[in-house]
């Protein structure tokens, strides 16, 4: 099969391609490579798929002249460049083929032939793409850019996955597949879209995934570190994330090293989400076999969160090229920062694909992981913090100290997760994808923490606001509220509790998506269809135990806790769905103008049952309409001006109660890409808006007869800046801030909600002289002031209550450096650097998290 690569349209002076450029290429597959060739170099090439696959080719920086570039990428490989010197057009074949045709070099002291010769050969090349009835044409920036035809009335293929390179920058790509699950350019996306690349992970070698995704403009952190990759994007809190399309809770952080890339799609989406958080998605894209061999084994060593061995080994399988393997496994077991804490890890991951033909290809993916951490200690907010003031922790509570909890404590996930992925072409201009998830974990724990009394009738009934010390109190039938006082906690011998729990979940999940291009006219019509089906099943049971009190002055650990003979809770739920989708996309005038329309339907069936209290089944049996449209006008080429409108809608079951929990955004912004596709820039300005939102009632953890969830709704709007992308050849940035105004119903700040956020990363490669290779980072994150807890909505005379402390603002600042030498790669890793001492996260006025002293990690890579 014959590809045509399609350059970025030739400047003046550029004709033939024969002035010198700038080339910032890696080394690497050449079916990516070569793309990434074709668009710095501002030339086409025309390829054979047969020629190219299973070759690499080698890594080319500096000024040089294209087809001088082009043959020092094919160096040591099968392959040729020839170019015609009448057009610029370059085509790459094999050396042999190049020999049958004559094409040998002339020999020395021997009048040179002109390009007649090599004009036919690639006149032949083009002839061949231009009859041949497979033959796609594919802009250089991706594999799936999502531009419409380029030449002629040929169509641009839809596709599933992104299998380019980055166009130039190590952290920037300019194509993502979240959107509407297929791969689209960013700039032509009616909606904010943040990709975090392969080698910005690396680079950074996040403990969890929020390492990475806090230099995203509106993310911020969430309650708990431990579990679930709690994140706030957008002011509304994500518990999970989505891998490879797919909605995965399991409560485990997601191990880094099996992330290809991450892409955050801000606002809610009604395909890619249609039940998820209207803030946005995070949708992990996990690594793929690979038919070029790479072996790599990766040790870590550092103060804590470290002692890590990953293993990650990826190749053809035989000569074929049919059959392809990617193995990966992680092994764990480290010290974390607090007192007794440990962090485990075992996970084994083991990949196959295989191609029946050049336009179909079948994977199937399994992960086996145990995951299991101490939890994160929580400290204790000193009662004299009141009227909204910023949190000081109680005396005797220490930065790593068990704070009320016990060294036993721990919670585990052991998950299973298989997933089998097939995509083909069914027509020159039609494509599916079918694919199918299964995963199921076990997920049991054992917590002690303190018991404090609840704040209900704590707070002054006149103003709202939580006089910890206080009760307040009124005379039957009498309004005239006086207070006593009474301590909220004694510090020499404060309660204790403890919780025994298991629970299993188990969800099925299928898709089926079609995704066609077609020209009416001079109008190009996008086409995505599809749908999908979910089953799940969870079960919960607790089981609650008594701890001796401990003063915090003089604390005595080491007790086991006496737990009762009969569950505290025993809950069980099942939830069935169903969602069909249509997407229509139309370009006008060449793209300049591209109008997108799109509807779901969601049928969902959810049951829940409280075992233990008898209580009536919960049921949820109702279908929901989701939609989304949008506008990109783009004046120039590399400027696009958006709006869109998008929904979503959850089922969900608060207090036993159905409902249906809808998001909705308006979105309105502008991008622009620089420095030929290597830089790019987006500022927007959102909207939102969330109703039957449920937060879970701290004031259950100490009160078995108050509501487990209270429900509210939030607004939110505000704006963000992302840049992102290569300033030169050697320094790559990252830029971003957001500014919003998140409410709930009654004007408060949500719990664990900060309106400000910022974040900057610089990275300084090397790439010639005595440091060449040599890779140097420093990142800067800042997230605002939260409120700290989630009061009652009002108090017994009908004045609403008010968040009782504040989360001060937070700066935490980390360095790196990375070398690699031959087959040998070093990274340094320093979090923290300047020993901030903050709190990042909170439930409740005795379940606020503090921050770690500063931790430094190396990781030694051999390549093999």
């Amino acid at each position: 099969m014959t590809f045509a690569f399609v350059p970025e349209p030739l400047r003046a002076g550029d004709a033939q391609g024969q002035e010198q450029r700038a080339f910032d290429l890696p080394a690497g597959e050449a079916a990516s490579t070569l793309r990434l060739f074709s668009s710095q170099a501002g030339v086409q090439l025309l390829v054979s798929s047969d020629d190219i696959r299973g070759i690499k080719t080698r890594e080319v920086h500096g000024e040089l002249k294209p087809l001088a570039a082009i043959q020092k990428m094919l160096e040591n490989t099968q392959l040729v460049a020839r170019e015609d010197r009448a057009t610029g057009t370059i085509a790459v074949v094999a050396a042999a083929s190049a020999h049958d045709e004559g094409s040998a070099p002339p020999k020395p002291n021997k009048p040179k032939k002109t390009s007649q010769m090599k004009s036919s050969r690639i006149a032949r090349l083009a002839a061949a793409l231009a009859a041949s009835a497979t033959s796609y044409t594919l802009h250089a920036q991706s594999a799936g850019s999502d531009q419409g035809a380029v030449a002629g009335d040929t169509i641009v293929l839809p596709q599933f996955s992104i299998t380019a390179a980055s166009n130039g920058d190590r952290y920037h790509s300019t194509d993502a597949v979240s959107a509407v699950r297929i791969s689209g350019s960013i700039l032509d996306t009616p909606q904010s879209v943040a990709v975090l690349t392969r080698d910005f992970i690396s680079d950074i070698n996040p403990v969890r995934l929020y390492d990475a995704t806090r230099y995203v403009a509106g993310i911020t952190e969430g309650r708990g570190v431990g579990f679930s990759d709690r994140i706030v994007v957008r002011g509304y809190e994500s518990d999970g994330r989505i891998v490879d399309n797919f909605s995965f809770n399991s409560a485990a952080n997601f191990e880094e090293a099996l992330v290809e890339r991450v892409e955050v799609l801000k606002g809610p989406n009604t395909i890619l989400s249609p039940s998820g958080t209207p803030g946005g998605s995070v949708n992990v894209i996990m690594k793929s076999p690979q038919f070029e061999r790479a072996n790599l084994v990766t040790a870590t060593l550092g103060l804590f969160d470290a002692q890590k061995l990953t293993v990650d080994s990826t190749g053809a399988i035989g000569s074929s090229n049919r059959f392809a393997y990617r193995v990966i496994g992680v092994y764990q077991d480290s010290d974390r920062f607090w007192t007794d804490s440990k962090l485990k890890t075992k996970l084994i991951a083991p990949e196959l694909t295989f191609k029946p033909s050049e336009r179909s290809d079948i994977t199937f993916k399994y992960v086996y992981g145990d995951y299991e951490t101490w939890g994160d200690p929580r400290v204790l907010v000193d009662s004299a913090v009141v009227d909204g003031a910023d949190a000081e922790k109680a005396a005797g509570f220490a930065r790593d100290g068990l704070n009320g909890a016990e060294g036993w404590n721990y919670r585990r996930a052991k998950y299973n997760l298989a997933e089998l992925n097939f995509t083909t072409a069914l027509s020159d201009a039609i494509n599916m994808r079918l694919a199918a998830q299964f995963w199921a974990d076990y997920e049991p724990s054992e917590l002690a923490s303190l018991a404090l009394p609840g704040t209900t009738n704590r707070y002054n009934p006149y103003t709202g606001q939580l006089t910890p010390d206080y009760i307040w109190s009124a005379p039957s039938g009498s309004t005239n509220y006086t207070s006593t006082y009474s301590p909220y906690y004694n510090p020499a011998s404060i309660p204790r509790t403890s919780s025994l729990g298991k629970a299993w979940n188990e969800t099925f999940q299928v898709q089926n998506d079609f995704a066609a291009k077609h020209k009416i006219g001079g109008v190009s019509l996008t086409t995505v269809a599809g749908w999908f089906f979910v089953h799940s099943q969870n079960k919960n049971q607790q089981r609650n135990g008594t701890l001796p009190n401990i003063s915090i002055f003089d604390p005595v650990y080491g007790s086991r806790p006496v737990y009762s003979a009969n569950l505290a809770s025993l809950s069980t739920s099942q939830t069935r769905s169903e969602q069909v989708y249509a997407l229509e996309k139309a370009g006008f005038w060449n793209d300049r103008i591209t109008v997108t329309g799109g509807a779901s339907r969601f049928w969902t069936y959810s049951r829940s049952t409280n075992v233990l209290a008898n209580t009536p089944t919960s049921v949820l049996k109702d279908k929901h309409d989701t939609y989304l449209a949008g506008l990109v006008i783009k004046p120039i080429e590399r400027a696009s001006i958006y709006y869109s409108f998008s929904t979503n809608a959850a089922p969900t079951l608060a207090n036993n109660v159905p409902l249906w929990r809808e998001g909705r955004q308006h979105e309105y912004g502008v991008k622009a890409e620089f420095l030929h596709r290597k830089l790019s820039v987006t500022l927007a300005h959102f909207q939102i808006a969330q109703t039957n939102v449920s937060i879970p009632n701290p004031e259950y953890q100490l009160d078995r007869t108050k509501p487990q969830q209270i429900i509210s709704s939030f607004k939110n709007h505000g704006v963000e800046l992302e840049i992102n992308g290569a300033v030169t050849k050697n320094l790559s940035v990252i830029v971003t801030a957001s500014d919003m105004k998140t409410r709930d119903s009654l004007g408060r700040k949500p719990r664990a909600v900060a309106d400000r956020s910022a974040g900057l990363f610089l990275n300084y490669h090397f790439t010639d002289g005595t440091l060449n290779r040599l890779g140097l980072y420093a990142g800067v994150s800042y997230t605002g002031e939260a409120a700290g807890d989630a009061p009652p909505s009002f108090t017994p005379l009908g004045v609403v209550a008010q968040p009782s402390f504040m989360v001060p603002a937070y700066t935490t600042v980390t360095a790196g450096a990375s070398y690699t030498w031959d087959r040998y790669s070093l990274r340094l890793t320093a979090d923290n650097i300047l020993d901030n001492d903050y709190y990042y996260s909170s439930g409740a006025r005795f379940a606020v998290a503090e921050s770690s002293t500063p931790n430094v990690r190396l990781s030694v890579g051999v390549k093999f």
